[in-house]
């Protein structure tokens, strides 16, 4: 149960895949993906950071068609 909150966390937190994989010991990222119990709300907050439309207007970057 700690791996799984670690891992889940690490990740929200911002933490790559990769170097998660490797923190736990996993020799294939098919196991670390297996830790990983990702909801709908942190599809939504991942995608409300890193949307480039957002992240532009927020910025007050002004896109051309």
């Amino acid at each position: 149960m700690f791996r799984h909150t670690f891992a889940i966390n690490y990740l929200r937190n911002g933490g790559n895949i990769a170097f998660l994989q490797q923190i736990l010991g996993h020799s294939s990222i098919e196991t670390t993906r297996m830790y990983l119990h990702i909801t709908s709300e942190d599809l939504q907050q991942n995608f409300d950071d890193f949307c480039t439309l957002d992240n532009a207007k927020r910025k007050g970057i002004k896109l051309k068609m």
